[in-house]
């Protein structure tokens, strides 16, 4: 599944058609030569009474806006015409040609197209999305259509990608996409993840497969994105394992193969809960992920065990409990950086120091290795964090809790006319898993994740 950006023409163009459009249909809107057969719309009106379906009925652009959900799914064309910068400065998602370049449209000119308009099906039909692709694709040749929005996604692809999008099933064979062969959903255009404020990720697309999109709002900074477990649930849809009714819980089983297709190295047998939010977000078609835990655990502590129950831990040379117990603080540690990012300004002021950790998973490894580093660098003493999660930090030889100084290059380096002793990092917020406070007084704070994964070296 590709990730998309939030940049660009096509993208802001998409954006707007997808809130806008009602949310019973959704569409894909070819985009016509300037040198496009002058009865394009009847070609296209053509193809959908004259091609035989099972599960979608040819229709006007009024009746796919007023269908109520019930009988045969409605598909129609309505001709469309775009100008202005958002048009202008689209391109084409495979290659980067601008898109007027390709349609031969000047910039004079507005840039004439047909929405192909579809229904979504009211319950799960990998079927009907492979027949809606098929009249966008057999439309697209009819009125030789070189490009076309799919207005769920946001992209802007070649329209050979209607057709070469059915063969990109979960099967390796590359066999159609059908019922027994569902579409992957990291498809790279029929698909999408979408970043959310903050640390969310949401899906575009599902809707074509008649299941709501999915969410989750707010993910564990620098651990594996959560397209896995989105996917996951998404392949778990469409195969009709769980209810999509805001609210519902399920299980995840690693031995269910509309799991086991989103990722290597799963624990065998294993199995976690999961549930959607009891109210979807912004609509009915965007259902938010949540996981259950203990009250009083923070949501990273809840993801963690998600991951952990499913996947096999870092830090498994300590033991299993060991292990969780570090992933718990590591979490811990994560829920508390925006708090200590805001603070960082005042405690610096106040005289207290802000070391931190980083890959404990490394920690780990060099403190139960029989040849562990005896000046394994442990810790960061930071000189500035900014409001955007910006970390500079030096790296500290020892332990800041009982003595140690800052690392320094030996002999000094020089970059330009400037020399440097200390050994400065930028460091990405994210990847921070272990914060110390030490106060002016002496007194300390913090530390848990560091001590939990070098226990053995002591």
């Amino acid at each position: 599944m590709i990730i998309k950006a939030l940049f660009g023409a096509s993208i802001a163009l998409a954006a707007c058609m997808a809130q806008s459009q009602p949310a019973r249909y959704y569409e894909y809107v070819l985009y016509l030569r300037a040198a496009a057969p002058s009865d394009s719309e009847a070609r296209a009106r053509a193809v959908l009474s004259s091609r035989s379906a099972l599960l979608h009925r040819a229709s006007d652009p009024a009746g796919v806006r007023a269908w109520d959900g019930k009988g045969l799914i409605p598909v129609a064309v309505e001709p469309r015409s775009f100008k202005g910068k958002q048009i202008d400065r689209a391109k084409i998602s495979e290659t980067g040609e601008p898109l007027r370049e390709v349609l031969g449209v000047a910039a004079s000119r507005p840039v004439s197209a047909l929405a192909v308009m579809v229904g979504i099906p009211q319950a799960a039909s990998v079927p009907a999305y492979v027949e809606a692709s098929r009249f966008a694709a057999d439309i697209a040749a009819a009125v030789d259509a070189p490009a076309f929005l799919d207005g769920e996604t946001g992209g802007v692809l070649q329209a050979v990608s209607l057709s070469d999008r059915l063969r990109l099933g979960r099967s390796a064979d590359g066999a159609l996409v059908s019922a027994s062969n569902p579409p992957r959903l990291e498809t790279i255009d029929a698909f999408t993840f979408e970043a959310l404020h903050g640390t969310g990720w949401r899906t575009r697309g599902f809707r074509k497969l008649g299941v709501p999109d999915v969410a989750v709002v707010d993910w564990m900074p620098g651990k594996l994105l959560p397209f896995w477990e989105i996917e996951a649930v998404g392949n778990l849809l469409i195969s009709g394992k769980i209810s999509a009714a805001p609210g519902s819980e399920f299980t995840v089983r690693t031995d269910d193969p509309e799991v086991a297709a989103t990722l290597s190295g799963f624990r065998k047998g294993a199995s976690a809960f999961l549930r959607f939010a009891p109210a979807p977000l912004s609509s009915a078609s965007l259902l938010q992920l949540e996981f259950p835990g203990q009250s009083g655990m923070h949501l990273y502590e809840r993801q963690m065990l998600f991951i952990d129950a499913l996947l096999p831990s870092n830090y498994l040379a300590l033991g299993a409990g060991p292990a969780r117990e570090l992933s718990m603080a590591v979490a811990r540690v994560k829920s508390r950086l925006p708090d200590l990012r805001g603070h960082y300004a005042s405690l610096k002021a106040q005289g207290t120091r802000v070391f931190i950790g980083l890959d404990m998973a490394a920690a780990v490894k060099n403190s139960t290795s029989p040849q562990r580093e005896a000046k394994w660098a442990l810790w960061h003493e930071v000189s500035a964090w900014t409001p955007d999660g910006r970390v500079i930090a030096r790296q500290w030889d020892g332990d800041p809790r009982t003595g140690g100084s800052r690392a320094r290059f030996n002999p000094p380096i020089k970059i330009g006319s400037i020399e440097h002793s200390d050994i400065e990092s930028d460091i990405p917020e994210e990847t921070i898993e272990d914060v110390l406070l030490i106060d002016r007084g002496g007194r300390t704070s913090g530390g848990e994740a560091t001590d939990l994964a070098t226990r053995n070296r002591r």
